[in-house]
């Protein structure tokens, strides 16, 4: 008998690595790299601008919870250790298609680093906890 594609499947794990996923990036783009991400963004920090928190907000979260899901449907409870690697192949297929727009960018080439290396390091990060729990 063939095992059921949902197996092992860890709900609580999506749940938590869609959160620190979301964290991470609340942390990276706000105390971490916030004055070199805005400076090469262009966006003069002191000027107050009308962001679309509402839709930035359930974008970031639909994200972290798809990122979470495809890590812990490919990790399940295979270990750590499996789910450092997992994680890193999805993080880097990310950051590669981030860097691919990078290269025809104007702006300097660190906000291609800043934003390539976020989902890496997030998808690590969730990667660890999908083979954790």
């Amino acid at each position: 008998s063939h095992p059921q594609i949902m197996d092992d499947f860890s709900w609580l794990a999506v749940l938590i690595g869609a959160i620190a996923f979301y964290f991470l990036g609340a942390a990276w783009y706000s105390f971490l790299f916030r004055k070199p991400w805005l400076s090469d963004m262009g966006i003069d920090p002191n000027v107050d601008r009308q962001a679309p928190m509402g839709s930035m907000l359930l974008a970031s979260g639909v994200s972290a919870v798809v990122v979470a899901g495809v890590i812990e449907f490919i990790v399940r409870d295979a270990g750590v250790g499996f789910g450092l690697c997992r994680g890193a192949m999805v993080g880097a297929a990310m950051a590669a298609a981030i860097g691919q727009c990078a290269f025809y960018d104007t702006r300097p080439r660190r906000l291609g680093l800043i934003n390539g290396a976020y989902p890496l390091v997030g998808a690590i990060l969730v990667g660890a906890i999908a083979g954790a729990l």
